[in-house]
């Protein structure tokens, strides 16, 4: 594993956009529809505002320490026992992401295609393939997504143009019918995916910085969020108040019959998945590497495989158990990692700062 490569702005711009779109098109909409009803379309714009702070904190904070990550600086921030403890939840909220997200790509396909098949044999599959991308390293990954994705959004660009006929967009009239609380409940589940763009606060001692790269990252909040807008408008204007019912929306949208691209879908879902999780476990092994110094990774990459499917089945037993961590624990959860800790990084060293210069 060569620690040592470089992705550029596009593929930095991939990386962020596939991060949170990957999983957050097939089960958000089905989430937030429950708080926000047909008014869960605004959830993903307000969702907008907490990415962008996110990503001008980490520009903050990394252009003090552009060599580092943040589990390198949160040590010089804080000092060595605070800052190996802030590391160290981080590596644990990564390690908790990529359990969710194979979670989320276990069941979907035990559900639709392999309900016989144990789903242990699922995970290990895909846990299989993305410790070799790990193991090829960030730029590995860079590239080949920066080959997929490209085709992943024609598809889905070309699935919402299809499915334009059959939307009704009465639908979601009246705007705000119950005001403006249960819309800015439902944007919670939406802000904490949107932030999971911390993923560049590692990221950014691997990216090729220069002066387009936080433009890059500001554009790709925009995108994330008229995606995920697109997607929700969509599938409320075609399944009405149902869309509360569905587990799976827009998996259920290309399964129509007067449609039926559903395994074309399945199939380059399972490719933005796949990069997404590889991205995550890479993370996850370099943060284990920075927190305790180690110098040969190829023996770790296996048994956080390991753990990330352990975790999974502890974690997590079946689709409603899922859907109920991801609507309600969540949120909080990785609000808490995903700005609060940051924000309060940033406060800190901007405090120290200044006492220095005193």
């Amino acid at each position: 594993m060569n620690i040592n490569q470089k992705i550029s702005n596009l593929q930095l711009f991939f990386l962020l956009v596939n991060t949170v779109s990957a999983t957050a098109v097939v089960f958000l909409q089905g989430i937030v529809a429950e708080t926000a009803g047909r008014d869960s379309w605004l959830t993903p714009v307000i969702a907008t505002i907490p990415g962008i702070y996110i990503i001008f904190i980490i520009f903050a904070l990394s252009n003090k320490y552009p060599n580092d990550t943040i589990y390198q600086y949160s040590e010089k921030i804080v000092g060595r026992l605070l800052g190996k403890f802030i590391a160290l939840s981080f590596v644990l909220f990564f390690l908790y992401l990529c359990s969710a997200v194979l979670t989320q790509f276990s069941v979907l396909w035990k559900d639709h295609y392999f309900p016989d098949t144990p789903a242990w044999v699922i995970d290990m599959v895909m846990v299989i393939i993305t410790a070799y991308a790990v193991y090829k390293g960030v730029e590995s990954i860079g590239r080949a997504l920066e080959v997929m994705f490209p085709i992943m959004l024609t598809f889905f660009s070309v699935g919402v143009i299809l499915v334009f006929e059959h939307a009704n967009f009465e639908y979601i009239r009246p705007l705000l019918e119950n005001g403006i609380k249960p819309v800015l409940l439902g944007s919670l589940p939406p802000s904490a995916w949107r932030c999971e763009v911390i993923i560049l606060a590692v990221l950014y001692p691997f990216t090729n910085i220069n002066k387009h790269t936080k433009s890059v990252s500001f554009i790709a909040i925009i995108c994330i969020g008229i995606v995920l807008t697109v997607n929700s408008i969509i599938l409320t204007s075609v399944f009405g108040a149902g869309t509360t019912n569905l587990i799976y929306p827009t998996t259920e949208l290309f399964r129509r019959p007067d449609i039926n691209v559903d395994s074309l879908f399945l199939t380059l879902w399972s490719a933005a998945v796949y990069f997404k999780l590889s991205i995550l476990y890479f993370i996850v092994v370099l943060g284990i590497k920075q927190l305790f110094n180690l110098r040969d990774l190829k023996t770790v990459i296996i048994p956080i495989g390991i753990l990330i499917i352990t975790l999974k089945h502890l974690s997590f037993e079946s689709v409603i158990e899922t859907k109920a961590f991801l609507s309600s624990v969540f949120p909080p959860f990785a609000l808490t990692i995903e700005v609060l800790i940051p924000t309060t990084l940033l406060i800190i060293a901007i405090a120290r700062n200044y006492a220095a210069k005193k």
